[in-house]
């Protein structure tokens, strides 16, 4: 058997290092020489931009001391007018989201746009609309294919208006600033659903077991005790104010809503599931709304319309758009006829199996001289 007292001998720029070892340990740090090391041991602001009489800057508390202070629209407490951007806002998310980083604050940096759009050129927060019957298929889009909400997870959240028969859809708002959104955004509100991507309360605790029984959950009657991050509907009849939300707990996202739902987690990350995450989602709007959001095939749309009465909204709607849309039609192609000098009767009729109108020169909006 060889055995060996192995001695290396590693020199550096400012010195010499030894290493001994009672082995043929060849695998170390210092095998190698180094020029310069560097500590990335993270930062400290630097305010020494700030250090005149004229402009002082506080910092937060505790283990945020190296943050500055500021309010939740991104504006310092110490000088009204001045905001701050990236990584030093990371005091309002701190080991709560992923703001002190590049992954979080490009969508926090994007909000502060829009704010500012707003306080410095009245510009209103842009948002989308809709028919309150695609609210469903709207929802279960975005919320599997939205990033600043599941980076920015309880501290981003999107804003939808219930405006009757529509819907205003507004992203990535500040879920702390909720209260003002009236103010921030330009529009007003007073029915709303707020959608946040939220984690559970006992997700992660210092020496949890990440593997405990009982840790998930797929069981959509069992959505509000998810764990990992899922979608979570807040329904107020009306925006809750300042004091509420002063009033929070600390693991509470928003105030206590009229109604709440928790869309079960998923593995995958994938809410789409149709009995699982859409079915009760469609409920939970339901009640809210008050409306009937079921979705249903052309055909099957056509069927009903020959064997009921009384027709889904969502039904309705289709034959709506599409008698609208054959009447467009129509008009083109009898402005068509006019224009090359043939009389209006020689239109070709419409198919008798499509829901269109009569034909008439009321119903086309035509006047024939």
């Amino acid at each position: 058997m060889f055995s060996a007292v192995v001695h290396y001998v590693v020199s550096v720029r400012n010195g010499t290092g030894m290493y001994e070892s009672s082995k043929s340990h060849d695998n170390f740090a210092l095998r190698e020489p180094y020029d310069r090391i560097v500590r990335c041991l993270g930062f400290r602001f630097n305010d020494t931009l700030f250090s005149g009489e004229s402009m002082q800057v506080s910092r937060s508390k505790g283990r945020k001391n190296k943050y500055p202070r500021i309010q939740y629209n991104y504006e310092s407490v110490d000088e009204p007018g001045m905001f701050y951007a990236g990584t030093v806002t990371h005091s309002l998310d701190f080991r709560k989201a992923a703001g002190g980083f590049i992954h979080g604050f490009r969508y926090t940096v994007r909000a502060l746009h829009h704010l500012l759009e707003k306080r410095n050129h009245n510009v209103p927060w842009p948002f989308r609309s809709g028919h309150v019957t695609d609210l469903v298929p709207f929802i279960i889009k975005r919320i599997n294919e939205a990033s600043g909400p599941y980076q920015m997870f309880g501290r981003l959240c999107d804003v939808i208006a219930l405006r009757g028969d529509t819907f205003d859809y507004f992203e990535e708002f500040p879920s702390n600033l909720i209260y003002a959104f009236e103010q921030y955004t330009g529009s007003a509100v007073s029915e709303i659903i707020v959608v946040s991507l939220e984690y559970g309360a006992n997700f992660s605790a210092p020496e949890a077991d990440p593997f405990r029984v009982g840790r998930a959950t797929g069981e959509p009657a069992d959505a509000a005790r998810s764990n990992f991050l899922h979608p979570v509907f807040y329904y107020y009849k009306q925006l809750p104010s300042k004091s509420a939300m002063k009033a929070r707990a600390p693991w509470e996202t928003l105030p206590r809503p009229d109604r709440l739902h928790h869309t079960v987690e998923d593995f995958l990350t994938h809410w789409d599931m149709p009995y699982s995450h859409v079915l009760p989602l469609r409920r939970f709007l339901e009640h809210c709304t008050g409306r009937d959001l079921r979705q249903f095939f052309a055909e099957d749309c056509l069927r009903m319309a020959f064997t009921h009465s009384v027709l889904p909204e969502s039904c309705r709607r289709q034959f709506e758009l599409s008698e609208t849309t054959e009447e467009e039609g129509v008009r083109v192609d009898q402005m068509k006829y006019l224009s090359d000098g043939v009389k209006s009767e020689s239109c070709p009729k419409k198919d008798s199996a499509h829901f269109s109108l009569p034909l008439s020169s009321a119903s086309l909006g035509v006047a024939v001289h």
